[in-house]
C-alpha cells in the first residue's frame, strides 16, 4: 500500500515538473533603443540628489553611467545622482545600453545650484 502511494505521489509530480511553465515571450521591437531617459528633478542645489530611470524598448543585459561631475549611487535601470559643492553648473549623466551586438546611449543634463544655508 505504502509502496503504490509513494508511486502516484511519484507520477503526480513528474507530469507536474515536465508540463509547460507560463514564460513571458521576449519583447523584440527590433534595434535596442533608450525610449526615455529622465531625473525625478533636473535642478538640485549642492549635496541633495536625484534619482535617474532609463526606458527600453527590449531587455537589455548591460546599462553603464557615467556622469562628468558627481557621484553615481546605484546600477541597473534606476540610480541616484549626488553632487557636492564642487559640481555647481550644469553636468551631463550618460546612459549607455548593450544587449548581445546593440548599443545605444542618451545623456541628460543636470543642473546643481550652490548649497543655501536655511536661515
Amino acid at each position: 500500500m505504502k509502496i503504490r502511494n509513494l508511486a502516484i505521489c511519484l507520477m503526480i509530480f513528474v507530469v507536474w515538473a515536465c508540463g509547460e511553465k507560463d514564460v513571458p515571450e521576449p519583447i523584440v521591437n527590433g534595434n535596442l533603443k533608450i525610449l526615455g531617459l529622465s531625473a525625478t528633478t533636473d535642478t538640485i542645489h549642492a549635496w541633495d540628489t536625484t534619482t535617474l530611470k532609463v526606458i527600453t524598448n527590449v531587455p537589455c543585459e548591460r546599462i553603464q553611467w557615467e556622469a562628468n561631475h558627481g557621484t553615481l549611487l546605484g546600477s541597473g535601470a534606476s540610480i541616484i545622482y549626488s553632487a557636492g559643492s564642487c559640481c555647481l553648473g550644469t553636468n551631463t549623466i550618460t546612459c549607455t545600453i548593450q544587449s548581445q551586438n546593440e548599443k545605444d546611449t542618451a545623456s541628460i543634463k543636470i543642473h546643481v545650484l550652490p548649497y543655501v544655508i536655511p536661515e
